[in-house]
């Protein structure tokens, strides 16, 4: 594997389960934005709003983490890449 593939993996996430990725980055994005609201004037409908949108990024994630560990899970598990020489090296030196 060379540095550049290092830099730009292939995506991992399978087909199946986009969409619930998708759907959590949006969540996580907007509450991002409900909390600056929140510090230029906290509002009720801005905590109900990231409330929401905490508890579906909750089950989002329960959703994801029983289908990835449960016994009809076909996709496997992608090596998360190897490290460069160099970092190999640099870690060593450092130890």
């Amino acid at each position: 594997m060379n540095e550049k593939e290092l830099l730009r993996p292939e995506f991992t996430v399978p087909i199946g389960l986009s969409g619930r990725f998708g759907e959590m980055a949006g969540l996580v994005c907007s509450m991002a934005e409900d909390l600056g609201k929140a510090f230029e004037g906290p509002t009720t409908e801005v905590f109900q709003s990231l409330a929401r949108s905490d508890q579906r990024v909750d089950a989002l994630y329960e959703e994801l983490m029983e289908l990835v560990t449960g016994q009809d899970w076909i996709d496997g598990v992608a090596p998360a890449g190897e490290l460069p020489e160099s970092a190999v090296r640099d870690a060593s030196a450092r130890s």
